[in-house]
């Protein structure tokens, strides 16, 4: 699994997995986030946000998908 790479614009591109996680009354499981770091800068967030359970992946880490 290559790390993050670059191009030529800047943007960056990482191996990265995110899980989907139901319980049996298919409430979905998230994580509430506040980041100080992204409430500066030219586009800041100010509200608390929510993400999806998962990261980066490393080198050598198995990947799994499931249907």
């Amino acid at each position: 699994m290559p790390r993050e790479t670059r191009k030529d614009d800047d943007t960056r591109t990482r191996p990265s997995a995110r899980v989907v996680l139901l319980d049996d009354q298919d409430r979905l499981l998230m994580l509430k986030i506040h980041d100080p770091a992204v409430t500066r800068g030219p586009n800041p967030i100010t509200a608390d946000f929510w993400l999806l359970v998962g990261g980066g992946g490393e080198p050598g880490d198995p990947v799994v998908i499931v249907d």
